[in-house]
């Protein structure tokens, strides 16, 4: 393709008008003449662009230097030094906090929940659990709403060791059921109580002594199942029961109200409670991991 001369003096004018324009904007041309209005709008058209980049440059400035204005509360290194003491204070006081709190948590650990939650012992001759006395004498009329507070507390906590040990009760079930706890007979919709009422000579509820009579086989198929699991120390409980009797090789005495006297009833019970503390203790005494070795070598 020829160029002609005509195109050839086009392009350099228009060369000559960007080079001018060059010179005026950045005031190394001396020339001081009126410019043509092609040149006049082309330089309106720069300085319109530049116009507005210094334009939005100043209102970024601008927003910035009122976020600065509004931050009144800027802090001082003073300010800052006195945060972090006192921050580095709130820790100390934590860690403290925490080594106090893992202290407890070690002896709640030492302890065993059934001692804790069941305290058995004795009134004179009468066995008690959590402070309720379980019997009574011609001496000591104990009020039956006590004894049978006692029978809730008794059956709640031979339930809760049978648990612990996995063991589910042939013919029974132990329904802890505060002072009106009482004992199912399984497969014939029988409830037997574990409570009484009235004068000793006066109770005339068969029912009552069959459930104490069921309770005692609860607490001999208990002891049963501790022995099987700890066959290597050969744990025993001081007391057997049989027929519902219960005591040792020297004598044994009928938890039944009917032909016994309250001498030997409360005796029974006080056995029945000696035993359960043995209880507790057999279970308190198996860590953890030997408890479950003990129950996965059962099952």
């Amino acid at each position: 393709m020829l160029i002609s001369n005509e195109n050839i003096d086009l392009l350099g004018f228009k060369y000559k008008i960007k080079a001018a324009l060059f010179d005026i904007v950045s005031g190394n041309s001396n020339i001081d003449h009126p410019l043509c209005d092609e040149c006049a709008d082309k330089l309106i058209e720069i300085l319109d662009e530049q116009l507005k980049i210094t334009q939005e440059d100043y209102d970024d400035y601008r927003k910035y230097y009122k976020i600065l204005q509004n931050e009144k509360d800027i802090p001082k290194l003073n300010d800052l030094e006195k945060e972090l003491g006192d921050l580095i204070a709130e820790e100390k006081r934590l860690v403290n906090e925490l080594e106090y709190i893992k202290v407890q948590l070690d002896n709640l650990q030492g302890k065993d929940v059934f001692t804790a939650a069941f305290h058995i012992w004795y009134n004179g001759h009468l066995g008690t659990i959590n402070n309720f006395r379980l019997g009574r004498l011609p001496s000591v009329p104990v009020d039956w709403s006590e004894i049978n507070a006692a029978w809730g507390q008794t059956t709640l906590l031979l339930s809760a060791l049978a648990g612990t040990i996995n063991l589910t009760f042939e013919r029974y079930k132990l329904v802890p059921y505060a002072n009106h706890s009482y004992i199912e007979v399984i497969g014939e919709q029988k409830k037997l109580p574990l409570y009484g009422s009235g004068g000793f000579k006066f109770v005339r509820n068969t029912e009552f002594d069959s459930g104490m009579v069921a309770f005692l086989d609860c607490l001999q198929q208990f002891q049963d199942k501790v022995a099987n699991l700890d066959k290597d120390t050969v744990f025993r409980f001081p007391y057997r029961t049989n027929k519902g009797k219960i005591g040792d090789k020297d004598a044994s005495y009928s938890i039944r109200i009917q032909l016994n006297s309250e001498e030997q009833w409360t005796k029974a019970l006080k056995f029945v409670l000696t035993n359960l503390k043995w209880g507790v203790t057999f279970v308190a005494s198996l860590s953890k991991s030997d408890g479950d070795e003990i129950l996965q070598s059962d099952n």
